[in-house]
């Protein structure tokens, strides 16, 4: 399916080969040195992990209800990535583009612009989804790689349980427990293209308190021949308070500051002249309180509160515009927007086949935009939840997974999204899923409330325009699904079929407008296309002693669109794989590599010359503990350089360096 076929095969070979060498060698080497043994069939099941975020209960994948890919701490630190978002290139059917240094993009199975609005995102079950235009802005979360333990990513619709947005997919970040992190940590990054990190970190215990911060600044230069900069510092901190053995409580603040460079460069043929180079200056807070009780083994409740902040402040002048005589003009485009969500939620189990989890859940939303909104007032946006989800085992091998989400919202009233979902259990080892579940994707209140216009002079033009009648995407979403783990050959398989129909896509279609605008037209936001979206996923880990792992992901995806605004059918690429190998060697040295390659796509809002080719990334990272830290040389793209979401982002070669230092 790949046009270069060879060339994967070549890829594909090298690297099993140098992995296969470097495990008999290291094998020997550590054998002696260090006594590593191959894994036991009980070292091998012992790895298989719990995840959290499918259902809201605790349970092994082969009993969740959605295909579930876990990203853990060592995953994250063999893939050498500085960027949040580059870890989910780790993930069957992702993708991830940047349409900027400082603005990446994430999606699942396509259909994304520079927001890519079909995820929810979660940071220990908060949701930083920006409620003003959709998505999230990466580079503007107050979070540290290195206070994240795993990222849990759902691979389908998750409605029934977190709402409306979990649309494609769920990503639920969970951060290291204070209590993991005692001690001071320094840590220092340096490289190419301007890069330049420094983070300080600290954790301690006070009686029953354990608390952890961390501050740290970060800058590098974005891509060549574009003003796409960034200068991010942030601070958190995260306090664990067991005041009994049956409350826990959690409190978490975080602040992400700083200048993003803005516009394009005079040199580019701006094919928007007034968006000339300046800057945005973002501020992004967020404050978390959670409460949790253990009544029984089988009972317990939560409850939590959070208030996310984002303000980002643009305002520049545009250059001599010709036709209006040379006139500058001012533009402006500040936006600020807050969320705030209580949440109740209570885990029983009745009876000894029956688990079960409720809750209910408020929030506010509110924006403020001159610019993009047409008006100084600040518009809100209500939302109230009730869900529900169920496991019942109706016999050891057959498991019913239900759920539900019934929401209430100021843009399209009342919705409901259920699930349904089959496991068997062939074995120990083996199991099938078969599961059906529908989602929807609120608009936006940019979608619903644009009114975004400029005025040079005598000259108006009306960009965009919201809809207040617009509908909810929906989608039906089929899949089944294949678990195995082969503990003789050390290998764990997760294999994914999908189909899902979805409707009533939102777009910003062309329309006829008012005679005074420039052209007579604008961009109005309307539910125009459909699309069927099939295609298979699988993922194979291969873990054949304790200091070696490979794991290889591959997906196909194929969507099927009207294409009657957007050409949602070239936006995702049909093939996609990625491959991480760690290994430890002779000398105390651990050394990683990670290959990733996609077939050609375009984003929406590009124009066709501005596709992201096809591309073929090679990463490779080199550390060596010592007592009390860690020395790393990561080179990222050692192959030739490729695009990045659009033509202009080239992202050739770079490199960086890391010292770590752990005090106690």
């Amino acid at each position: 399916m790949y046009k270069n076929s060879h060339a994967l095969k070549v890829a594909l070979l090298t690297c099993l080969e140098i992995m296969l060498s470097m495990t008999g060698h290291a094998h020997a080497e550590n054998s002696k040195e260090t006594g590593t043994k191959m894994l036991s069939d009980e070292d091998f099941l012992g790895k298989m992990p719990v995840v959290l975020s499918a259902s809201r209960l605790s349970q092994p994948p082969a009993e969740a209800p959605a295909a579930t890919t876990l990203i853990d701490r060592d995953m994250i630190n063999a893939s050498g990535a500085r960027e949040l978002a580059d870890l989910f290139r780790l993930v069957p059917g992702f993708q991830v583009g940047y349409a900027s240094g400082h603005w990446q993009t994430v999606t699942y199975h396509g259909l994304a612009d520079t927001y890519a609005k079909r995820l929810q995102v979660l940071v220990d079950g908060r949701s930083v989804y920006t409620p003003a235009f959709g998505g999230v802005q990466w580079s503007d979360l107050p979070l540290a790689l290195d206070d994240i333990e795993r990222i849990e990513v759902i691979r389908g619709p998750n409605m029934a349980s977190y709402g409306a947005n979990a649309f494609q997919g769920v990503i639920n970040i969970i951060t290291r427990h204070a209590s993991q992190d005692a001690g001071t940590r320094i840590k220092a990054i340096a490289g190419s293209k301007g890069v330049a990190e420094g983070f300080l970190r600290h954790g301690g215990t006070n009686g029953n308190l354990d608390y952890r911060f961390t501050v740290g600044h970060r800058e590098d230069n974005g891509f060549d021949n574009r003003n796409d900069s960034k200068r991010v510092s942030l601070a958190t901190l995260r306090a664990d308070y067991r005041p009994n053995t049956n409350d826990t409580v959690m409190f978490q603040f975080g602040l992400n500051t700083g200048p993003r460079g803005m516009g394009e460069l005079p040199a580019q043929n701006n094919p928007n002249p007034t968006n000339n180079e300046h800057t945005r200056t973002v501020n992004s807070r967020y404050e978390q309180l959670r409460w949790q009780r253990s009544m029984n083994a089988d009972q317990e409740i939560s409850i939590q509160f959070f208030h996310n902040y984002h303000q980002a402040s643009e305002a520049w002048l545009t250059p001599p515009l010709k036709i209006i005589g040379g006139a500058q003009f001012p533009m402006n485009e500040d936006v600020t927007a807050q969320r705030y969500d209580l949440e109740l939620q209570h885990n029983l189990s009745p009876f000894e086949s029956w688990r079960f989890v409720w809750g209910a859940s408020t929030r506010v939303d509110q924006v403020t935009s001159p610019t993009f909104l047409g008006t100084t007032q600040t518009l809100n946006h209500r939302l109230h939840r009730l869900f529900a989800s169920s496991e019942w085992r109706i016999t050891p091998a057959w498991l019913l997974n239900m759920g539900a989400m019934l929401e209430k919202n100021d843009i399209t009233n009342t919705d409901i999204a259920p699930r349904l979902a089959v496991n068997y259990l062939i074995n120990e080892h083996h199991s099938l899923r078969a599961s059906v579940s529908k989602a929807l994707r609120t608009p936006v209140i940019y979608e619903n409330r644009a009114d975004y216009k400029a005025t040079f002079g005598p000259l108006r033009n009306q960009l965009y325009l919201g809809s207040n009648t617009l509908m909810p995407e929906t989608i039906v979403s089929q899949e089944m699904g294949y678990l195995g783990n082969f503990p003789a050959a050390h290998l764990a398989l997760d294999i994914k079929i999908f189909q899902d129909e979805i409707k009533g896509l939102i777009s910003a279609g062309q329309v006829s407008y008012a005679a005074d605008n420039v052209d007579g037209k604008t961009r109005q936001f309307l539910n125009g296309d459909n699309a069927t979206i099939r295609g298979a996923e699988t993922q194979i880990k291969y873990t054949p002693q304790k200091n070696t792992q490979v794991i290889l992901s591959y997906a196909y995806t194929d969507i099927n669109s009207s294409n009657y605004w957007i050409r949602y059918s070239t936006t995702a690429p049909a093939n996609s794989l990625s491959l991480l190998a760690m290994q430890n060697l002779p000398g105390n040295l651990r050394g990683s590599l990670g290959y990733y390659q996609t077939d050609k796509v375009y984003y929406i809002g590009m124009v066709t010359k501005e596709s992201a080719g096809a591309m073929k990334r090679l990463d490779l990272r080199l550390a060596r503990p010592f007592r009390g830290g860690e020395i790393a040389v990561v080179a990222q793209n050692v192959l030739d350089g490729y695009q990045e979401y659009r033509y202009q982002n080239v992202f050739d070669s770079r490199w960086y360096a890391t010292l770590t230092l752990d005090l106690q």
